[in-house]
């Protein structure tokens, strides 16, 4: 009978234990279900990663990462400490949406620490107006168009191209990224 008893016991207990593991795998799903995007690339920042972004895959240092939207710097020597300090010859400005893979972010993360919280794209892209600094929107198309920023609206932007042209209204929804003082290449 002691024996049943201490078999019936053992059996309790590694019932407990199964579920006390399959409770805590649940929880742990749970959390990663609500990670987005930008906190997995926010707990990268640092990382080497390559972008998958229209047909160009980018490469560089996950340099920072905003509200739908992240700074590459192919140097890897460049620090930000404020929206200004975007406007860097070496920064690649990309936005989330246009991102279809990324690679080299490592095992996720579940805590950001969300430095870069509220610094929506038209924060950055009014910098760049104001820098007046010569950049190349590529669009999701190809093309690439070397220019400055004169105007930033809610969904677009105006940008006078180098060459003297008429200045030009780009939809933000078809921009792949930005090289932030461009050359005219």
């Amino acid at each position: 009978m002691e024996r049943l008893l201490a078999d019936l016991e053992a059996a309790q207990e590694a019932q407990e234990r199964a579920e006390a593991r399959a409770e805590v795998a649940e929880s742990v799903r749970v959390e990663h279900a609500g990670v987005t995007l930008v906190d997995r690339l926010r707990a990268g920042m640092g990382s080497v990663v390559a972008l998958s972004v229209g047909t160009e895959t980018l490469r560089g240092h996950l340099l920072d990462v905003g509200e739908g939207w992240l700074a590459l710097d192919r140097d890897g020597v460049h620090a930000v400490h404020g929206v200004d300090d975007l406007v860097r010859a070496g920064l690649r400005l990309v936005p989330v949406s246009a991102i279809a893979c990324v690679s080299g972010l490592g095992r996720p993360h579940v805590a950001a620490d969300g430095s870069s919280i509220g610094r929506g794209w038209s924060g950055v892209l009014r910098a760049m107006a104001r820098s007046r600094a010569p950049l190349a929107w590529h669009r999701l198309g190809g093309q690439t168009i070397v220019g400055t920023i004169d105007a930033v609206s809610a969904d677009h932007v105006v940008l006078t191209p180098a060459r003297g042209a008429a200045s030009l209204v780009l939809p933000l929804a078809h921009l792949a990224w930005i090289d932030v003082n461009a050359s005219g290449r």
